[in-house]
């Protein structure tokens, strides 16, 4: 048995893409800060402000993540971080941007 008497971690700062930005490239690495006594993060993208129907969700133990989707061109995506210890997951910090203008069409139409 072992008793842990941690708190859940802090939320970490989310440094890119930075808040409201725009013209953000659709193959766009995500960053954070580190959060001392973290074991992983968890990363979501959405295109809704509630996170209902997610793009993108990962568990990483580093601090940054690719989205494996592809987003769409011109449009709005929210993406959140928590940090992740033995006594689950912390806060998580959230952002919104606004991608490029155009969209990447692959071999079989489809986007995200």
């Amino acid at each position: 048995l072992q008793i842990v008497n941690t708190p859940p971690p802090a939320a970490p700062a989310l440094t890119a893409p930075a808040a409201n930005a725009t013209n953000v490239a659709l193959n766009q690495s995500f960053s954070w800060t580190a959060i001392a006594g973290a074991s992983g993060y968890r990363f979501q993208l959405s295109r809704d402000a509630t996170f209902s129907s997610l793009i993108d969700n990962q568990l990483v133990t580093g601090t940054t993540a690719t989205s494996v989707k592809a987003m769409r061109g011109n449009a709005t995506y929210f993406w959140r971080v928590s940090a992740l210890n033995l006594c689950g997951p912390g806060t998580a910090a959230s952002n919104t941007f606004q991608t490029v203008v155009g969209d990447v069409l692959f071999s079989d139409g489809f986007y995200e």
